[in-house]
């Protein structure tokens, strides 16, 4: 746990994360896309993008415009999604 950071703000970061890989899945699965094709598409193993999903690894923001773009999408539709779900 990093120093300093209260652990509701660690909690509310992970509740994202693990929210945002689901929200990344089902858009995946929605276009008909495996994890396979879609690690090719954004440049990224599948592995890695596996991790995302499951929200086990916080993202870049470069990464999430590569991940919306390769689901057809824009980041600010997934953040629209992840917001409304929340």
């Amino acid at each position: 746990m990093p120093r300093g950071v209260p652990a509701s703000i660690l909690s509310l970061v992970a509740d994202l994360t693990k929210h945002l890989g689901s929200v990344l899945r089902a858009r995946r699965q929605e276009v008909g896309l495996s994890q396979d094709a879609l690690a090719a598409i954004c440049e990224v193993s599948r592995g890695y993008l596996g991790q995302v999903e499951r929200g086990e690894v916080s993202i870049t923001i470069t990464l999430l415009e590569r991940l919306a773009r390769g689901l057809n999408t824009t980041i600010s539709d997934v953040i629209h999604e992840v917001d409304g779900d929340a």
